[in-house]
């Protein structure tokens, strides 16, 4: 609740996404995306509400087939096929401040956001990092050359799974066709994609203007 009518400075910080924190080598297997920041001023009158929703880190799966779910607030989540070796990582939530509260997916709640900093994606199963969250445009995921890509200011990452506020699942539906399964993406104010076997993409930020 604001306590004086004045300007307001806010600074959001993205999650990042499931993966290995220690390496920063974009070749290496496993590198989690790095959430995204983003800052603004707004203007509140003294009473005011606003809603802040910090986003969750993203998870991962290893040794047996299943799913993880993706961090708090529109991370995607991670599918494993087979009882292997591999590992898969779900993507990062992002982090925002709304006007109207609700749960973090209704629709009204995700409309009434003012800023929003996106989640990084999960990392690759094999050498490649996730993609950073945004900023303006979420970073892409980066496996063997093969790209996904991250959200923007009007469109969710390709291919097929992310939308408005969510990064894509982990899914057949939507490219993960290997025999292993695949990341999660990173949430945000469009959610990044993904692919097949490799890491996924970031989520973007946004500055209401």
């Amino acid at each position: 609740v604001a306590p004086y009518t004045t300007d307001y400075i806010l600074e959001v910080w993205g999650a990042s996404g499931g993966g290995n924190h220690q390496y920063s080598d974009s070749n290496q297997a496993g590198v989690a995306g790095r959430g995204g920041y983003s800052t603004g001023t707004v203007r509140l009158n003294q009473g005011d509400k606003i809603y802040i929703y910090v986003g969750g880190q993203g998870s991962y799966k290893t040794s047996y087939a299943g799913t993880v779910a993706g961090g708090y607030n529109g991370g995607g989540y991670a599918w494993k096929t087979t009882n292997d070796h591999w590992t898969v990582y779900s993507g990062g939530g992002a982090t925002d401040v709304r006007l109207v509260s609700g749960n973090w997916n209704n629709s009204s709640s995700l409309l009434s956001r003012i800023i929003v900093a996106g989640g990084g994606g999960g990392g690759s199963m094999q050498s490649g990092a996730g993609g950073y969250g945004g900023g303006l445009t979420g970073g892409v995921g980066n496996t063997n050359g093969t790209t996904v890509a991250g959200g923007g200011q009007t469109t969710s990452g390709l291919p097929a799974g992310a939308s408005f506020g969510k990064g894509a699942d982990s899914t057949t539906a939507n490219g993960a066709t290997s025999n292993w399964g695949s990341s999660g993406a990173g949430g945000g104010w469009y959610g990044g994609g993904v692919y097949s076997w490799g890491s996924a993409g970031g989520g973007s930020g946004y500055v209401w203007t």
